[in-house]
Order: C-alpha cells, then structure tokens, then sequence
C-alpha cells in the first residue's frame, strides 16, 4: 500500500451462520482450501484457519454482536433458544490486514451445513492499493526487494514499520533549525 494516501479501507468480509448444531467448513482463497473447522469454531480458530492459507498474511476477526448470547461460536449451538422475534444467528467480521484491494470473496466447502445457512458476504470493499514497491521505490525482480525512495523504508505491510521490504513505511523527516 503506498504510505502515502489516506483514508482507504482494509477490505471486510462478514460470515453469518444460522445453522444449529454440528457440521463443519473449510475456507477457500485464491484457489487454495484451508484445513475444516467446526460450526463451534471460535474468532482464534477461524483467524488461525485463515492465516494458515499461504495467500493470507493476516486477519483480524471479530464478533458482530457481543449481546446476541451466542457468544464466541460461529454458529448457535442445538439448544440454543432464541427470545421471542430474535433471529438465530451470529456473525463473524473478517478484516484482511495485509492483502490489498478489492479481494475475491471467501468461498466455503460445506459439510452436514448448507449453503443458506453459512454464508460469506463482502461488506467494506478494500481500497487499499497492492503496488509494486508501495509507489516508493524500484523493484530489483532478481532479488525480489526494493530499493526504496529517500524517505522510505520496510514495513510490517499494515503502514508501520517493520521488516518486509517493501517501501511501504514513510520515514519521519526531522529538520534541523540553525
């Protein structure tokens, strides 16, 4: 991402079940299929699932609603009773950290769970640009490194500094006054 635009979004996904009781689902990204997880996978387990896929630096996933007492499980358990007029349901948001741009959805290999009740939706398109050299310096393709601009420097590939050699951390510039 080049340090220096502001205001773009990291992309979100949002992954809602309704289903009650067992089953099980791998994420595929890019081509490339995750190990499966249960429908009682917690937000550790599905962020591990996802950034044990070699396309996915990483993630960061949350709870949508903390008060919906499902609690820290993808999907309600078998007896779970849901007040009156509430909607069975719960909802993890998937943030990608480290991959840029508008990025394919997730999609899900199913087991003893159908595809009505667990579902991937892109929510905040990612705006984040995914450029060579971050725009702030020149590729050396033999090395696979950048030689970055003055003022630049490696990053963590989330803006911060780091050790990815990427051009993608804007140095402070101190000026010095006689």
């Amino acid at each position: 991402d080049d340090p220096d635009t502001e205001g773009q979004l990291d992309e979100r996904q949002r992954l809602t079940c309704t289903h009650k009781g067992a089953g099980s689902f791998n994420f595929v990204f890019r081509g490339e299929t995750a190990a499966a997880v249960t429908t009682a996978a917690t937000t550790i387990e599905v962020k591990a699932a996802l950034e044990s896929l070699d396309g996915i630096g990483e993630v960061k996933v949350e709870l949508e609603d903390l008060s919906n007492g499902v609690g820290d499980r993808i999907c309600p358990p078998s007896d779970y009773v849901a007040a009156e007029g509430e909607v069975v349901q719960n909802t993890f948001i998937i943030t990608f950290l480290t991959e840029h741009g508008d990025l394919p959805e997730l999609t899900l290999i199913l087991s003893g769970i159908t595809s009505d009740d667990l579902q991937v939706k892109e929510s905040v398109i990612g705006t984040k640009e995914s450029i060579e050299c971050s725009g702030r310096g020149i590729c050396e393709t033999s090395l696979g490194s950048c030689t970055c601009f003055s003022g630049y420097s490696s990053s963590d590939d989330k803006g911060g500094k780091g050790t990815i050699p990427n051009c993608g951390f804007r140095e402070k510039i101190l000026s010095f006054t006689e």
